[in-house]
């Protein structure tokens, strides 16, 4: 009978965050391609990401920052990008994680329908693919779960290897 209980517990969890997530437009689908490797370039000015950089604790502290990202051909652009190191244990390795926010210096502002983003270096994972599957075993059975792809991230014209982008749900 316990056992029976905590099933439907979790069965109804489950139902209700599918029906409370998040309504995710058509437009932010480009951004999430799973057979297509994206490319971002980052500028920031040099002594921010030497800041950034040399951040060794958990901060929220965002540096302006433009972004450029490209998929399928196609070009887009922002100014005025917040851009932190994300992570806990990431933070001293040598190939970090980081967090872009779209709407930290322009209050509103969506690129692509999406307010974040996650570009996690799985300094952890070598494959890169670990979470990105367990995230997609989640959609494929119909459970609401992080998107992610995949993109060669460059800082300051810099490469800055192959990263796993996460869709940031709040």
């Amino acid at each position: 009978l316990k056992i029976m209980k905590k099933v439907l517990y979790i069965l109804l969890l489950c139902y209700f965050y599918q029906v409370t997530a998040q309504n995710f437009t058509s437009d932010s689908n480009i951004v999430f391609l799973e057979n297509q490797l994206n490319r971002i370039n980052i500028i920031i000015s040099q002594s921010s990401f030497d800041s950034l950089l040399n951040t060794n604790t958990s901060s929220d502290l965002l540096y302006n920052s433009s972004m450029e990202f490209i998929s399928l051909n196609q070009v887009f652009f922002l100014n005025n990008v917040g851009i932190r190191l994300r992570g806990n244990t990431s933070l001293t390795a040598p190939k970090k994680s980081f967090k872009l926010d779209f709407n930290s210096f322009m209050p509103g502002r969506k690129f692509l329908g999406l307010e974040k983003l996650n570009l996690n270096a799985n300094q952890n994972d070598p494959s890169l693919f670990r979470a990105a599957i367990s995230w997609n075993i989640l959609r494929e059975m119909d459970l609401p779960s992080t998107r992610t792809s995949f993109a060669k991230l460059f800082i300051n014209d810099d490469f800055m290897g192959i990263y796993v982008v996460t869709e940031h749900i709040d």
